[in-house]
Formats: structure tokens, sequence, C-alpha cells
């Protein structure tokens, strides 16, 4: 028995796949399949999980930093309250110095004004004996 292959005719496995093969591929194109949507999947809960973690630094971070702020403001206002005390007391002081000092020129101007009205009785009495 010849075998004759006609032109027209191609061996029968060119043109069809064993039922063999055809299952295997089929494997492997649904394992592929299920191996790129495992991978996305997981792609998929990495950038989520990711993205929650960087939102939940960056919130932490600005809480801190909110807290920081705020603690540093009270630093300040403390700081200026006890440097306003300091000077309104340093203040007092030098107005009670000025006060103080006033009243002794006032008193001074005071005696000498007596002292100028004596003599200027004591000349008028003098110039009248």
């Amino acid at each position: 028995m010849s075998m004759e292959i006609s032109s027209n005719s191609k061996p029968n496995f060119y043109v069809t796949e064993d039922s063999s093969t055809k299952g295997y591929r089929r494997q492997a194109e649904y394992k592929h399949e299920m191996e790129v949507k495992d991978i996305e999947a997981r792609y998929e809960q990495d950038s989520k999980k990711l993205i929650e973690n960087k939102t939940a630094e960056f919130n932490n971070l600005k809480k801190d930093f909110d807290v920081k702020i705020s603690a540093e403001g009270e630093k300040r206002e403390t700081q200026l309250r006890a440097l306003r005390e300091t000077h309104e007391k340093e203040l007092e002081q030098e107005r009670r110095a000025n006060d103080e000092d006033l009243m002794k020129v006032r008193i001074a101007n005071r005696e000498r004004i007596d002292e100028y009205k004596k003599r200027g009785i004591f000349q008028v009495e003098s110039l009248k004996k």
C-alpha cells in the first residue's frame, strides 16, 4: 500500500490538532488566564494596601505636626505671658521710681520757693526798718 498524498490534500496532523493537544492547550490558556487574574488581584490588593498605609502615615504625620504646632504655640504664649508680666513689673518699678523722683523734685522746689519767700519777706522787712 502506497500512500500518496495529493497536492490538494495535506496530512491530517498539520490541519487539525488531536484532542489531547487541544485539551492541553485549553488547560494552559486557562491556567495562564487564572495566573494573570491572580496577579492583577494581588496587584490591586497591594495597591489598595499601600494607599491605605500611606494615607494613614500621612494622617499620623499631620496629626503629629498639628500637635507639635499646638504645643509650640502654647509654649510661645506662655513665654509671651511671662515676658509681659516681667515687663509690666519693670515698668511699674520705673513708674514708682519716677514718681518718687518727681515728688523729691516737687518737695525741693517747694522748699526753694518757701526759702525765696522767706528771704523776700526778710528783705522787705529789713527795708522797712
